[in-house]
Protein backbone atom coordinates (compact mmCIF):
# COMPACT_ATOMS: atom_id res chain seq x y z
CA UNK A 1 0.00 0.00 0.00
CA UNK A 2 2.89 2.40 0.49
CA UNK A 3 2.57 3.52 -3.32
CA UNK A 4 -0.88 4.48 -3.21
CA UNK A 5 -1.28 6.11 0.37
CA UNK A 6 -0.38 9.47 -0.81
CA UNK A 7 -3.64 8.81 -3.55
CA UNK A 8 -6.83 10.73 -2.81
CA UNK A 9 -9.34 9.23 -0.71
CA UNK A 10 -6.70 5.90 -0.37
CA UNK A 11 -6.30 4.92 3.37
CA UNK A 12 -3.78 1.76 4.10
CA UNK A 13 -6.73 -0.25 5.47
CA UNK A 14 -10.78 -0.17 5.08
CA UNK A 15 -11.64 -0.21 8.02
CA UNK A 16 -9.69 2.78 9.23
CA UNK A 17 -12.30 5.43 8.62
CA UNK A 18 -14.43 3.50 10.42
CA UNK A 19 -12.41 3.44 13.48
CA UNK A 20 -10.48 6.61 13.21
CA UNK A 21 -12.79 8.83 11.07
CA UNK A 22 -10.88 10.63 7.76
CA UNK A 23 -11.33 10.25 4.29
CA UNK A 24 -7.51 9.89 3.24
CA UNK A 25 -7.00 13.15 1.54
CA UNK A 26 -4.60 14.48 4.30
CA UNK A 27 -1.05 12.64 2.35
CA UNK A 28 -2.41 13.28 -0.74
CA UNK A 29 -2.65 17.48 0.53
CA UNK A 30 0.85 16.76 1.75
CA UNK A 31 2.69 15.85 -0.93
CA UNK A 32 0.79 18.12 -3.15
CA UNK A 33 2.26 20.86 -0.74
CA UNK A 34 5.62 19.13 -0.50
CA UNK A 35 5.70 19.48 -4.46
CA UNK A 36 4.68 23.56 -4.93
CA UNK A 37 7.83 23.77 -3.19
CA UNK A 38 9.93 21.75 -5.10
CA UNK A 39 10.54 19.35 -2.71
CA UNK A 40 9.87 15.14 -1.91
CA UNK A 41 8.09 13.14 0.60
CA UNK A 42 8.26 8.86 0.93
CA UNK A 43 7.42 6.72 3.42
CA UNK A 44 8.94 3.75 5.24
CA UNK A 45 6.30 1.58 7.42
CA UNK A 46 6.11 -1.65 8.84
CA UNK A 47 2.97 -3.02 10.60
CA UNK A 48 2.94 -3.02 13.84
CA UNK A 49 6.57 -1.35 14.01
CA UNK A 50 6.19 2.20 12.39
CA UNK A 51 6.13 4.39 9.61
CA UNK A 52 8.96 7.17 9.05
CA UNK A 53 7.60 9.80 6.77
CA UNK A 54 11.14 11.86 5.25
CA UNK A 55 10.02 15.22 3.42
CA UNK A 56 12.92 16.91 1.55
CA UNK A 57 12.16 21.17 1.38
CA UNK A 58 14.81 22.54 -0.73
CA UNK A 59 15.56 25.27 1.16
CA UNK A 60 19.15 26.97 2.46
CA UNK A 61 19.36 27.05 6.09
CA UNK A 62 18.68 30.71 7.44
CA UNK A 63 18.35 32.10 11.10
CA UNK A 64 15.58 34.74 12.42
CA UNK A 65 18.09 37.66 12.21
CA UNK A 66 18.14 37.10 8.79
CA UNK A 67 14.61 37.95 8.23
CA UNK A 68 13.68 41.24 6.19
CA UNK A 69 11.04 42.10 8.60
CA UNK A 70 10.73 41.77 12.44
CA UNK A 71 8.30 38.61 13.29
CA UNK A 72 5.93 39.92 16.28
CA UNK A 73 2.48 38.27 17.21
CA UNK A 74 -1.15 39.66 15.85
CA UNK A 75 -3.25 40.35 18.46
CA UNK A 76 -7.22 40.61 17.87
CA UNK A 77 -8.27 43.50 15.86
CA UNK A 78 -10.57 45.32 17.89
CA UNK A 79 -13.42 45.29 15.79
CA UNK A 80 -13.69 41.47 17.07
CA UNK A 81 -13.45 41.48 20.58
CA UNK A 82 -16.67 42.15 21.39
CA UNK A 83 -17.71 39.33 18.98
CA UNK A 84 -19.70 35.79 20.17
CA UNK A 85 -18.46 32.92 18.48
CA UNK A 86 -20.28 29.60 18.04
CA UNK A 87 -17.18 26.79 16.77
CA UNK A 88 -18.42 24.01 15.55
CA UNK A 89 -16.23 20.99 14.56
CA UNK A 90 -16.23 17.40 15.04
CA UNK A 91 -12.62 16.77 15.49
CA UNK A 92 -11.34 17.37 19.32
CA UNK A 93 -7.90 18.65 18.08
CA UNK A 94 -9.71 21.25 16.16
CA UNK A 95 -11.37 22.03 18.69
CA UNK A 96 -8.65 22.47 20.97
CA UNK A 97 -6.66 24.69 19.10
CA UNK A 98 -9.79 27.34 18.72
CA UNK A 99 -9.94 27.29 22.26
CA UNK A 100 -6.25 28.04 22.80
CA UNK A 101 -6.59 30.76 20.03
CA UNK A 102 -10.11 32.22 21.13
CA UNK A 103 -8.89 32.27 24.98
CA UNK A 104 -5.18 34.04 24.16
CA UNK A 105 -7.62 36.79 22.44
CA UNK A 106 -10.47 36.44 25.37
CA UNK A 107 -13.00 35.97 22.92
CA UNK A 108 -16.53 34.86 24.48
CA UNK A 109 -17.20 31.87 22.21
CA UNK A 110 -19.01 27.98 22.92
CA UNK A 111 -18.17 25.18 21.26
CA UNK A 112 -20.06 21.73 19.39
CA UNK A 113 -18.78 18.83 18.81
CA UNK A 114 -21.57 18.23 15.60
CA UNK A 115 -24.51 20.12 14.11
CA UNK A 116 -27.23 18.66 16.20
CA UNK A 117 -25.43 20.38 19.24
CA UNK A 118 -24.53 23.46 17.45
CA UNK A 119 -28.55 23.99 16.56
CA UNK A 120 -29.32 23.63 20.41
CA UNK A 121 -26.84 26.18 20.96
CA UNK A 122 -28.42 28.21 18.29
CA UNK A 123 -31.63 28.04 19.66
CA UNK A 124 -30.43 28.99 23.13
CA UNK A 125 -28.23 31.93 22.79
CA UNK A 126 -27.64 34.42 20.08
CA UNK A 127 -24.01 34.24 18.09
CA UNK A 128 -22.15 36.87 16.18
CA UNK A 129 -20.46 34.78 13.99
Amino acid sequence: MLEKVFDDFMQAESDTSRKFGGTGLGLSIVKRLVELHGGTISLNSRKGQGTTVTCILPYAAGSWEQLPVPLKATGLPEKFSNLKLLVVDDEAYNRMLFRTILDRWKVRYEEASDGLKALELLKSSPFDL
